[in-house]
């Protein structure tokens, strides 16, 4: 039974792919779902194909324009990742990303930037000292979208609370006029990623 499932699946997988490919991505996410629910049930959350086709069903969301529905799906993968592989992870880090991007897209500035904090502090951890830069200027961005008040202000605050906060809130003050042109970067690199993703 299980050999005729496992077939069933990769049946499925390849279908979804062609469809994916072809960029029938109604029809591709159809299958991505039903994939992902198979997936859950018999491996787990966090087994690497289930976490595979949560992310082409971000995707095809994305380029259906659907970023309400793809937000709970990013979220998930988004945790998902980091509780497995760690925040400083590529994988994590990446799929924050897609989070931001997806906040974005449904006007949510505010989360966005916090989740930028969130990247900052895993960059800066992992060493990365520019990539943490460009992650603060981009929440000092984000916050500006929303914010009535200072939004270096909000950021650092924010920044205070994660695990390398002083140095982050250094970075917030050291930004400062620098977030306009994060911001432009992000936007740019968010729709030439979504080109090449």
């Amino acid at each position: 039974m299980i050999s005729i499932v496992t077939a069933d699946l990769a049946s499925q997988q390849t279908t979804a792919q062609q469809l994916f490919q072809s960029q029938r991505y109604d029809d591709a996410l159809g299958v991505f779902t039903v994939l992902r629910k198979l997936r859950r049930r018999q491996e787990g959350a966090a087994s690497a194909m289930y976490l595979s086709n949560l992310h082409s069903s971000v995707y095809c969301l994305h380029q259906l324009g659907r970023f309400a529905e793809a937000l709970p799906l990013v979220e998930e993968l988004s945790t998902t990742r980091e509780r497995a592989l760690g925040p400083g992870d590529p994988s994590s880090i990446d799929a924050k990303r897609w989070w931001v991007w997806t906040c974005r897209k449904v006007g949510d500035f505010s989360k966005a930037s916090d989740l930028e904090v969130e990247i900052a502090d895993a960059l800066y951890s992992a060493g990365d000292t520019a990539g943490a830069e460009r992650a603060v200027a981009t929440a000092v961005y984000y916050e500006n979208q929303t914010s009535t008040g200072q939004p270096e202000d909000v950021v650092a605050a924010r920044a205070a609370t994660a695990s390398n906060g002083d140095k982050l809130k250094g970075m917030v003050k050291k930004v400062g006029g620098g977030a306009l042109a994060a911001g432009v970067t992000a936007a740019f690199e968010g729709v030439v990623g979504g080109l090449f993703d």
